[in-house]
């Protein structure tokens, strides 16, 4: 997604910071990608994850709330049912 591929270009001189949110990055959207049950069906650069309601293109993913949290150094998000 352009969205988070801004945020990532402007962490590129903090490689610990860029890890970290490449991580978070990809933590939920394979949140998504699991909720929606499309496994590897659809390509994660087309899910912006910045926001706790993800949108797929310009359509918001209803009914999906992310919930991430960092621990150590590692992320986990998990999708609920907003509903």
């Amino acid at each position: 997604c352009g969205d988070e591929k801004n945020i990532l270009a402007e962490l590129e001189q903090n490689e610990v910071l860029w890890n970290q949110r490449m991580t978070w990055f990809w933590t939920r959207k394979e949140a998504v990608a699991k909720f929606l049950k499309l496994g590897g069906a659809i390509g994660f650069h087309q899910i912006n994850t910045i926001a706790d309601r993800p949108t797929i293109g310009d359509a918001f993913v209803n009914p999906i709330q992310l919930l991430s949290e960092y621990c150590g150094d590692y992320a986990v998000t998990i999708a609920l049912s907003s509903e």
